[in-house]
């Protein structure tokens, strides 16, 4: 598996935070960094890179076992 690049860990850790305060509106998410290159003004007419197709609903194979 790949590592992750900085600007999705700063994403992730931003988005994840537990604090609702600190959470990230939707100004804030559209400019990070990660989504520099992302048309949001058409992001609902924009293919997906990849999309999963479960087995099931608890299929989890798409997720790396190891921890």
């Amino acid at each position: 598996m790949d590592a992750l690049g900085v600007e999705a860990q700063e994403a992730i850790n931003l988005l994840l935070t537990m604090d609702p305060q600190q959470l990230p509106g939707a100004v804030e998410v559209k400019a990070m960094a990660i989504f520099f290159n992302l048309d949001w003004d058409r992001i609902l007419e924009t293919e997906p890179a990849f999309i999963p197709h479960p087995d099931n609903d608890m299929d989890t194979s798409y997720f790396d076992r190891k921890l």
